[in-house]
């Protein structure tokens, strides 16, 4: 019984190295690279910068709309009404935001043309505010900074590929494997 679990263990670890070694040999600057262009929409980043406006209710969220219609700074109304200490002081800035962290509605406004503004919205706490999309950029991560991340990936994927192949040498058309015994007498 001992010897059969050292024999399970050694094979294990030619396994093991085995898999180890076929890692290793896949994750060439080459093939990560071209794992990276293939994949390159997993390192865009598109944020948006936006301001809001808080206010007490829906009305007063209303009346701000109609006065950026009306030619109103949004910044200056920010400063004047937002009840929001955190963004009001400064114009309303929130800053950039990644839009993947945004709720569908928002994605979908950051995506529009710097200067519109959403419509009122409440807030949880009884609040309504008012967004305005100040700018939006998009930038996709370099290689270089993304190579080491790339390189997990690029390994298990060899390692199961090779192991697909391997299943499909040894099995038959049922997924079972098959051993061909020639016939005797038979040149092999």
């Amino acid at each position: 019984k001992v010897k059969t679990q050292i024999a399970l263990a050694e094979r294990e670890a030619l396994v093991a190295a085995l898999l180890n070694d076929i890692a290793e040999a896949a994750a060439t600057d080459e093939a990560l690279k071209a794992w990276y262009d293939e994949h390159q929409v997993q390192f865009r980043k598109s944020e948006a910068k936006f301001a809001q406006i808080v206010v007490d209710d829906e009305e007063a969220a209303k009346a701000v709309v109609a006065d950026v219609a009306g030619g109103a700074d949004f910044g200056a109304l920010a400063k004047e009404r937002s009840i929001d200490t955190a963004t009001g002081a400064n114009g309303g800035d929130m800053g950039w935001i990644d839009t993947r962290q945004l709720p569908p509605d928002l994605a979908t406004f950051a995506a529009g043309e710097p200067g519109t503004l959403t419509e009122p919205k409440a807030l949880p706490n009884g609040a309504w505010f008012v967004l305005n999309l100040l700018d939006k950029r998009e930038e996709v991560q370099e290689f270089e900074t993304v190579k080491e991340e790339i390189k997990p990936k690029v390994q298990q994927e060899a390692v199961m590929a090779f192991v697909e192949e391997q299943k499909a040498s040894i099995a038959g058309d049922e997924g079972e494997a098959t051993i061909e015994v020639p016939e005797p007498g038979a040149e092999g």
